[in-house]
């Protein structure tokens, strides 16, 4: 037998010959605090506290969202959001009035999301965060185009980090694959190093040019990123626009840009430092070239953000202090930077090599006999 849920409306009405009925809700509880936050709304804008809302269609709100925010600052998130949106959301809100989408409506869309592409905790989380965004800014707009942000009755789903990225390289596995790597070429052995010596993300490495290294001071500096949807180099970090920050030339990577020096044709200070015949080598082209290092290894596979936990914990373990770890990885709180940071097996062995740690008591545990107390127990 089907049951069959009832349905609650609270209001219907006619505007300009047109039936408007308001949602419909599984609760009359529901149904009762839409009555009411509309019916508050309705009071304020009569009595001119606030002003009437702009009616506007998600996608048309959207849209000029979207250029309001490249304006102001255009980077690889605001292109991402735009493929999010019209992967994810456009064929199914396209129609749906801004002000006029409940969260439960909402509820209705993120469930469907999830059931046709089986999304992960993390990219649910930045859907939502983006369509959170999106309502704030709206209602932020002069005339608002909303006056609530339902997007903040959906909780948030528990993020759990990619195994392969937690996954890290011990010192041995490191020697490994750096041989790997310069087996395919100067080019490459100096790119891999950089990304296991520096920590460097992805995209973070084509930029680079000469002009970046100091080997006088042995240091490089990190300054501008490839964005992998464009194909533009913009001058800023992920930290943002004219955020730039240092890492070290370790002696090993030092010697690994230098001989890429001596043998590249490309030696202007402006001149990118990894290069395919002239042409800037690609993120993609990347990613493909460490499969290939790593299967001729004879590797466990990690990705390249898994070199950069490698990076992270290797410092960690050998000593280094937590604001040291987090400047070279980048980070503006100490608290992304501890996601970073695992503790390989090998490193217990190394530790109790280390320290002499005896915590015993010579003797045995033995039974006082007590009159008294029978169970007190004491050490002999």
């Amino acid at each position: 037998m089907v049951i069959k849920r009832k349905k609650y409306r609270k209001s219907i009405r006619w505007v300009g010959g047109v039936k408007i009925s308001s949602p419909e809700f599984l609760t009359a509880k529901d149904a009762r605090d839409w009555y009411d936050m509309k019916y508050s709304e309705k009071k304020r804008i009569k009595a001119g506290l606030i002003p009437e809302v702009k009616p506007a269609s998600i996608d048309d709100f959207f849209s000029e969202w979207m250029l309001d925010r490249e304006k102001a600052r255009p980077d690889s998130t605001t292109s991402a959001d735009k493929q999010r949106y019209k992967k994810y959301f456009s064929p199914l809100v396209q129609d749906k009035i801004l002000s006029r989408t409940t969260a439960h409506e909402w509820r209705e869309v993120f469930k469907f999301i999830n059931r046709q592409h089986d999304i992960d905790p993390s990219t649910y989380n930045k859907l939502r965060a983006l369509v959170h965004k999106m309502y704030e800014d709206a209602i932020k707009a002069y005339p608002p185009r909303a006056y609530n942000n339902p997007i903040v009755h959906i909780l948030k789903l528990k993020e759990t980090i990619k195994e392969r990225d937690t996954l890290i390289y011990n010192k041995e596995e490191i020697s490994r694959y750096l041989d790997s790597a310069k087996a395919e070429g100067t080019m490459w052995y100096a790119a891999m190093s950089c990304y296991v010596y520096t920590g460097i993300r992805k995209n973070e490495l084509p930029p680079f040019t000469w002009s970046d290294f100091n080997f006088e001071k042995d240091f490089f500096t990190i300054s501008k990123i490839l964005e992998q949807s464009t194909g533009k180099i913009e001058n800023r970090t992920k930290a943002g626009n004219n955020v730039f920050r240092y890492g070290v030339l370790w002696p090993v990577l030092k010697e690994a840009i230098r001989s890429l020096w001596a043998e590249t044709r490309f030696k202007n200070k402006d001149d990118f430092v990894f290069t395919l015949d002239g042409k800037l080598v690609s993120p993609y082209v990347i990613s493909r070239k460490h499969k290939t290092i790593i299967i001729n290894a004879g590797l466990k596979h990690i990705s390249i953000k898994g070199l950069r936990h490698t990076f992270a914990s290797q410092l960690k373990m050998s000593g280094a202090k937590n604001e040291e770890v987090q400047a070279l990885m980048g980070h503006s709180d100490y608290n992304t930077t501890k996601r970073y940071e695992h503790l390989d097996p090998g490193y217990f062995n190394e530790l109790k090599e280390k320290f002499a740690l005896d915590l015993g008591r010579s003797g045995e545990i033995v039974r006082i006999a007590d009159k008294n107390n029978r169970s007190n127990y004491g050490t002999k």
